[in-house]
């Protein structure tokens, strides 16, 4: 028409390759009516340039990841989809994405070395298992990426390559040179460690469970990022591959690690699990003995684990060192081997076999020794001090002199002795000391002390109650100044070695604003409130002080005196300390810590008519009390409700009301226009007399009755109009 021809071309089926750049040329050629051409030649060409797809952005949002068998997703968006000439795809575009080996994008050979995993979303791509197929919506699209497989070894870094090519309609990959890539840097369970720590580095290996604490800290992965918590580790005390050169073997004298998780391909290993970027476990040497002058090293190597605990290869990423020592001429044995300082007496039983002389020959009954655990002389080099933390031995005879040891006389071929760390400072929750027993000769004549520097020593771990488990019920209360209270229960108290404190132990416990269980810090932010029961706590007010008993201590808390404003949350933080057999609180720092949620009352619901007539008594329900916590509001809970024009939720003064007057409840002393009303079966119900005059609103409005400042906020408001019927 008018001299013109419009036509439509699509380059449906036209597929082109990556960097290619081909050409639809439309040709026109003269017709008759019959359509039939009527020459071969073109009176006239259109071209129309074809771009391959080009380029993309494949963006995981997280950049490293740990290779360990464990199936943890990272989100990978697409977007910024183009073909060769800088344009956006379309929505309806289909790519399929791989991240197992494939073609390199730079220069389509392959391959592109990735270490592969699993792409999770999108489609089923149907020719190809190794891909999926996603759709562009928005211009974008999204797929998540999974280092599954075979994990890596310690030491050992990968790169996963994630390929994008071009897919059809029916999400079949239909290229192989991908037009975009994207990374994510693989590593094992550890290649960077901040610090590993063992407490004591050193141990007497007398066949005793001495206990040594190791502790790794700063685990991170291969581009360091902090390990995330559920990653496991794998230990052994046995001779195992070297950290050095990954040669065999460390040399290690052995012992065993306690707790953990069995390792089902290696029972010479337990697992442990990696929470704040840190590993504690414990190793003990019973059953070890070393001879005289002797000395050995226990190697812990220390490897990537697998989230079913199974060890990943054979080289450690990383070591602890425990150098151990054999008595020279006797093994002494404390049962327990650990006790709690708090000032009480707590009887611990000090065994001194195999008594032996120089050439190996055992005493004979009646020699005798004499003990003391003050700081004293070292066995190993005849230096003061050995850092002893003290304590008495509460029999034996007087040794004359010199007071700080007591006497015993070798019957049996065995010395028997008690030990008590009565004496000793009671020890706040990090304070872990050891109490050192050094064994001299002494006078068969008048009991003095013969010597100074030990023939023997052993020693005894000293601390305070170190850890326990807290649990509260209920865990949150409506916070209205009323007495309500919450029951306190701790299990699990322990020492330093995780040996159970003996019952008639004491721990306190406050409410109060105290020092933070992470790190010691002042202040926890407590909201406060007071426990009704246990005993004072003599140099702190704020604590009560309770005894454990059956291996457990039950407290009530109360909240009494305490409120919360509408819609508000304010934790109650419950700190326990050890205390003394005196009921002092010991340190500032808590063994436990748990926290009651104190909550505002925050909704409920008005069951009223909408309309009545003017001059009209309505009969009102306020149900589904709540407070912020989302909990009902307990039986006797007190609301205050006005149809006074009043302050809105949102503490602005006035809703608009008309008035009208509540003629149930009682007066209440926020203010003249309010009547008291008490929660019963989990709801009020109350009476209002309208406005006489037609076409009015009175607003209800229902607040707490107590509380500083915020007293007049309503927790729900109702709207009724005065209509004539």
């Amino acid at each position: 028409m008018d001299g013109e021809i419009v036509v439509t071309y699509s380059d449906a089926d036209v597929l082109a390759q990556f960097g290619a750049e081909p050409v639809a040329v439309i040709s026109v050629v003269p017709a008759n009516a019959a359509g039939s051409l009527t020459q071969s030649i073109p009176v006239a060409e259109a071209r129309v340039r074809i771009g391959a797809v080009d380029s993309a952005s494949l963006v995981p949002q997280e950049g490293s990841t740990i290779a360990d068998g464990e199936s943890r997703l990272i989100v990978v968006g697409i977007n910024s989809v183009r073909d060769l000439y800088g344009n956006r795809l379309s929505d309806g575009t289909r790519l399929a994405v791989t991240a197992s080996q494939w073609y390199r994008r730079a220069d389509g050979g392959f391959h592109n070395g990735s270490r592969g995993g699993t792409i999770s979303g999108g489609a089923v791509t149907p020719n190809d298992g190794r891909f999926r197929t996603v759709e562009l919506v928005g211009g974008v699209a999204q797929l998540t990426y999974a280092a599954t497989g075979a994990p890596l070894d310690a030491g050992q870094t990968a790169t996963a390559v994630l390929a994008a090519v071009v897919a059809n309609a029916s999400n079949s990959r239909v290229l192989d040179r991908p037009f975009a890539e994207g990374t994510v840097q693989l590593s094992a369970v550890s290649t960077v460690i901040g610090n590993v720590s063992a407490l004591p580095s050193q141990l007497a290996a007398a066949s005793a469970d001495l206990r040594s604490v190791v502790t790794l800290s700063g685990l991170t992965d291969g581009a360091g990022h902090p390990l995330p918590d559920g990653t496991r580790v794998a230990v052994t005390a046995q001779a195992w591959y070297r950290l050095a050169d990954g040669g065999f073997h460390n040399g290690s004298f052995g012992g065993t690690i306690l707790g953990g998780d069995p390792v089902p391909n290696d029972g010479r290993f337990r697992s442990f699990v990696v929470q704040d970027g840190s590993v504690t476990f414990t190793y003990s040497n019973a059953g070890l003995v070393l001879d005289r002058l002797e000395t050995a090293t226990t190697v812990l190597a220390i490897l990537p684990a697998q989230a079913n605990g199974n060890r990943i290869g054979e080289r450690p990423f990383a070591e602890a060192h425990i150098t151990q020592a054999g008595l020279t001429t006797v093994a002494v044995v404390t049962s327990p081997s650990s006790t709690v300082a708090d000032g009480a007496r707590r009887p611990v039983a000090v065994t001194i076999t195999n008594i032996r002389d120089a050439l190996g020959n055992l005493v004979p009954d009646g020699v005798r020794v004499a003990l003391t655990a003050e700081a004293w002389y070292r066995r190993g080099d005849g230096g003061f001090h050995n850092g002893s933390v003290g304590g008495v031995f509460i029999d034996g005879e007087a040794t004359p002199n010199d007071g700080r040891f007591r006497t015993f006389t070798v019957q049996g071929g065995r010395i028997e002795a008690t030990y008590s760390a009565e004496s000793v400072s009671p020890l706040a929750v990090t304070d872990h000391r050891t109490a050192v027993i050094a064994v001299v000769a002494a006078s068969q004549a008048n009991n003095n002390r013969a010597v100074t520097v030990p023939f023997a020593e052993g020693a005894l771990a000293v601390s305070s109650v170190a850890t326990g488990a807290i649990a509260v019920a209920p865990a949150s209360l409506l916070a209205d100044t009323q007495d309500r209270r919450s029951v306190v229960t701790i299990t699990g108290l322990v020492d330093s070695q995780g040996r159970p404190v003996p019952d008639g132990t004491k721990v306190a416990l406050t409410a109060a604003n105290w020092y933070r269980l992470a790190d010691g810090g002042f202040g926890n932010g407590s909201a406060g409130g007071a426990f009704i029961d246990g005993a004072p706590t003599p140099n702190d007010g704020r604590f009560r002080t309770y005894t454990v008993q059956n291996g457990a201590v039950t407290a009530v808390y109360s909240s009494a005196g305490l409120f919360v404003p509408t819609g508000g949350l304010s934790p109650a933080v419950i700190s326990v300390l050890p205390a003394t057999s005196a009921g002092n609180i010991v340190g500032s720092r808590p063994l436990a810590a748990t926290t009651v949620t104190l909550a505002g009352m925050d909704t409920g619901t008005f069951v009223a008519p909408a309309t009545a007539p003017p001059g009209s008594t309505v009969r009102v329900t306020l149900t589904n009390l709540r407070d912020a916590t989302g909990a009902l509001l307990p039986d006797g809970a007190v609301i205050a409700v006005t149809a006074a024009n009043w302050y809105n939720r949102d503490g602005s003064f006035g809703n608009g009301s008309a008035g009208g007057t509540i003629t149930s409840g009682t007066a209440s002393g926020i203010h003249g226009d309010f009547r008291n009303h008490v929660v019963s079966g989990g709801e009020v119900s109350l009476d209002v007399v309208l406005p006489a005059t037609a076409d009015r609103t009175t607003v209800l409005s229902a607040v707490s009755t107590v509380g500083a400042s915020s007293w007049h906020v309503p927790f729900t408001v109702f709207a009724i109009r005065t209509t004539v019927p």
